[in-house]
């Protein structure tokens, strides 16, 4: 079964993109959503390599900025298990958009 970083590496070779270029899309999704931190290259490269574990706030980010299905990506990690995380999961999902 392919992992989330193998289907974001298909998915940006297949739309043209370098990581550089899926940084400057998530950078703009997080200045619209007034995020005052910024995603670098080194922090895609680093999940992309398997060092540091998907999350689903950066999920969301990355599906959004790859203009993916609601959920496509986010549903690889699984639902979330408690009252609380299942706010956040519902949080992010509206906090960042998919445009249509």
């Amino acid at each position: 079964m392919l992992s989330i970083s193998d289907y974001i590496r298909i998915i940006l070779k297949k739309k043209n993109m370098t990581n550089m270029d899926l940084v400057r899309k998530i950078n703009k999704i997080e200045e619209k959503a007034g995020v005052e931190e910024r995603t670098k290259k080194q922090n895609i490269t680093s999940y992309l390599n398997g060092y540091q574990s998907w999350g689903y706030e950066f999920v969301r980010k990355v599906e959004v900025a790859l203009e993916l299905r609601d959920g496509f990506l986010m549903r690889m990690l699984g639902k979330p298990k408690t009252r609380e995380s299942r706010k956040r999961y519902e949080e992010i999902m509206n906090k960042y958009r998919v445009k249509k």
